[in-house]
């Protein structure tokens, strides 16, 4: 009943999320990517990096965590208050692992039952609980603590620890914590502690099956971490570890005061630091405090020498300390780490209630009381926090205030504003993120989309072309120059633009469609066709590409290809009006009048006073 109760106060301290939208990265990672919503089945899942839907190239590889969207979408569509419920299960079902495996590893009920409600109710979770693509996180910690229960059984364990290195890279690290438990943790009544060498050869098989995983991630990525774009991309390891010492003091004081919490830190709310810098040598102070600490009371608490420990080397991945990755710092990274944490917490607090000489019987009553009453702040905190990520406009409209010098957020938050057709509040944040980064091509790219839809023709061209002297392969800004110049009546500088977007390596149909029609406009049929043909094999549904093929095949007097094209136009879209009357027009120059007057009739139906239908029923009865 214990374990239930800490459950079901994990999902109630975020069901707030249950009429929450999708927002930040949720319609980049879901909304937007076809591995999720579009066709391709497992193949391409697996064949797909984690962006795949940003098309940019990745570094991360989570076929699974990718697998599990694709699952839910095909169940329930983008309903998002279902995907929110998951996200909500899946931290209930986590917190009872997290009780499971801290009852093992600190050989005490009531340590990993106070630890447990902690770890339910913290409010640093609130991003990987209730940002859908928090997900990742949530999976990797499941799998890696129910391969932690089943470490006995081999034919169990290895597959759920592979099952959460492809929910997310950072779950690498359970070979480690494996041998940190059985050297610092608990041991059984009567079990001789293992050596480091006995350890070693127990833990074994999960240390070759995370090589294996780094392998198959190398090769499938070219990296395993996001050095060559990410905020370490230039700077030295000095500096980087420097950061990561600063960053995990901020860590550590999230998780005891998480009173003010930000849904991002990059560019430039947390610097990058000098390698010797005092913000560094107070993290690297902290650091060492804690694990001289832990050493310290190894003998008399070992489960606050182990919980420290374990923390730390749970952080390693996405620390930076080993490697360069995409992130500086990100609350949704402690998932994991924070169990560890709450255990040295828990470990405390019972060390505490045997100080004050509690009855045995009575231990497990007074550490679970004194865990909720620190809980209960903590929960409430929770409950504030999730009522954050409520909307994009409500998450970033709190994110500016929290992290104000981050050019990400208030990029974030122009972007919700331009959503909800607040130009000039749009255009004011955009210009603070510029302001505060402006190497940024996507933020150019919005500005530019946001002075074309005022109709402000030259600044959005200027933004534009601004985005790509920043990002020369940028396609839809490419796209978006051509569409400009063509319906300014510039056909060659469209036509050039066009072509350097279908060029810059990301095979899309909108280009490749523009194209044609500019190609058409200046006289060339030819290439025109190709280029539209090119169109509907990108996107076979690509109504008006069949329907232009299909003009233009007429016109060439290739009737039959130009009904094959046609017929797809209407097998695509039954109602769309154009295929329909060209189609008619097909037939009626192949010699069926029957078949092209029915056409005919049809599109007068549903649109009296289309003139092209029109002059099409006079030819056909005035024949």
């Amino acid at each position: 009943m214990l374990v239930v109760a800490i459950v079901l106060a994990a999902c109630a301290v975020y069901a707030g999320s249950l009429g929450h939208e999708f927002t930040y990265d949720d319609e980049y990672i879901i909304v937007q990517n076809p591995a999720v919503t579009g066709a391709g089945g497992i193949a391409r899942i697996l064949t797909s990096h984690y962006w795949a839907g940003e098309d940019v190239e990745g570094s991360l590889y989570r076929p699974l965590t990718i697998l599990s969207y694709r699952v839910q979408f095909l169940l329930t569509g983008l309903s998002p208050w279902s995907w929110h419920l998951v996200n909500i299960l899946l931290h209930g079902v986590v917190t009872a692992l997290v009780f499971l495996v801290l009852t093992r590893v600190s050989g005490s009920v009531p340590t990993a039952a106070a630890a447990s409600i902690l770890f339910a109710v913290h409010p640093i979770h609130a991003e990987a609980v209730v940002s859908v693509v928090g997900r990742a996180e949530l999976l990797a910690a499941l799998f890696l603590l129910a391969a932690w229960w089943w470490r006995a059984s081999l034919a169990v364990a290895l597959p759920l620890f592979l099952c959460a290195m492809l929910s997310k890279e950072s779950a690498i690290v359970l070979p480690a914590l494996l041998v940190l438990g059985d050297r610092l943790g608990a041991c059984a009544d009567g079990a001789e502690r293992p050596t480091l060498l006995q350890s070693l050869r127990l833990v074994w098989p999960f240390f070759a099956l995370a090589l294996v995983f780094a392998a198959l991630h190398f090769a499938l990525t070219s990296s395993f971490d996001g050095a060559a774009v990410g905020p370490f991309a230039a700077v030295s390891a000095g500096r980087r570890v420097a950061t990561a010492l600063d960053v995990t003091r901020r860590y550590l004081g999230l998780l005891f005061w998480p009173a003010t919490l930000s849904a991002d830190y990059s560019f430039d709310q947390i610097p990058i630091l000098a390698a010797v810098h005092p913000l560094a040598l107070a993290g690297a102070a902290v650091v060492a405090a804690c694990l001289a600490a832990a050493l310290a009371v190894r003998s008399r608490a070992p489960a606050v020498a182990c919980g420290t420990a374990m923390f730390f080397v749970a952080l390693l991945p996405a620390g930076n300390f080993l490697f360069p990755t995409g992130v500086v710092m990100a609350e949704r990274l402690l998932y994991l780490p924070s169990a560890f944490f709450c255990l040295v917490v828990a470990a405390a607090i019972e060390w505490l209630v045997r100080h004050w000489r509690v009855t045995r019987g009575r231990t497990l009553i007074a550490c679970c009381a004194t865990a909720a009453i620190l809980g209960t702040p903590l929960a409430a905190r929770s409950v504030v926090r999730t009522a954050d990520w409520a909307d994009p406009l409500t998450l970033f409209a709190t994110t500016v205030k929290t992290s104000p010098r981050s050019a990400m957020a208030w990029f974030g938050l122009g972007h919700a504003l331009q959503k909800r057709g607040d130009v000039d509040a749009a255009l004011d944040a955009y210009r603070r993120s510029l302001a505060i980064a402006p190497f940024r091509s996507g933020t150019h790219f919005n500005l530019g989309r946001l002075h074309e839809k005022a109709g402000r023709i030259d600044a959005a061209i200027a933004s534009y072309e601004e985005a790509i002297r920043l990002d020369p392969s940028y396609q839809q800004a490419l796209n978006n120059l051509g569409i400009l110049h063509q319906d300014a009546g510039r056909l060659e500088q469209a036509e050039t633009y066009y072509r350097r977007a279908i060029e810059s390596g990301v095979e899309r149909s909108e280009p490749a469609y523009n194209l044609a029609t500019v190609l058409e406009a200046r006289g060339n049929a030819a290439e025109a066709m190709q280029w539209y043909r090119a169109a509907t094999r990108i996107e076979p549904g690509h109504v008006m590409a069949f329907n232009n093929l299909g003009r233009l095949l007429l016109v060439a007097g290739q009737t039959d290809d130009a009904i094959a094209a046609l017929e797809s136009a209407l097998a695509a879209r039954p109602d769309a009006r154009l295929p329909r009357v060209n189609l008619a027009a097909a037939w009626y120059a192949k010699g069926d009048i029957a078949r092209a007057e029915a056409l005919v009739v049809g599109v007068l139906q549903d649109y009296p006073d289309d003139q092209n239908a029109l002059r099409m029923l006079q030819a056909i009865r005035g024949r």
